[in-house]
């Protein structure tokens, strides 16, 4: 069982093969970089045309829930933010399970504070 980071980005246009390079390369390198890469295999990325042009799901491992979650986040979001900016153009779907994540140019993807979840409603 796991949570989830699900992502889509859409456009009209489809990822160029030098899109699609930069993505990989970004993604390679988080992977081998990850403190805890035996216990986690990085990002699963779906080929649904319907959904977007680049989407997918990042699990958050049970166990790694409470202890590890702020970093596992911090971490991979960094990543998404890194592929966010491959595809700027992109409109971006983010939520961290049914609660929308928070773009911002500068600092990239974050979760709402209590207060901004509270505002949702």
């Amino acid at each position: 069982m796991s949570m989830g980071i699900y992502y889509d980005a859409k456009r009209s246009i489809p990822l160029s093969g030098q899109e699609e390079e930069k993505i990989d390369k970004i993604t390679r390198k988080y992977i081998e970089e990850y403190p805890r890469k035996e216990e986690y295999e990085g990002p699963d990325t779906f080929d649904d045309k319907e959904l977007g042009i680049y989407c997918g799901m990042l699990r958050i491992p049970l166990e790694f829930y409470p202890e590890d979650m702020e970093e596992f986040l911090d971490y991979w979001l960094k990543w998404l933010t890194d592929v966010t900016y491959v595809l700027p153009e992109a409109e971006w779907n983010v939520c961290f399970e049914d609660v929308p994540l928070i773009w911002n140019e500068d600092d990239g993807w974050r979760l709402m504070s209590d207060e901004e979840f509270e505002k949702k409603g």
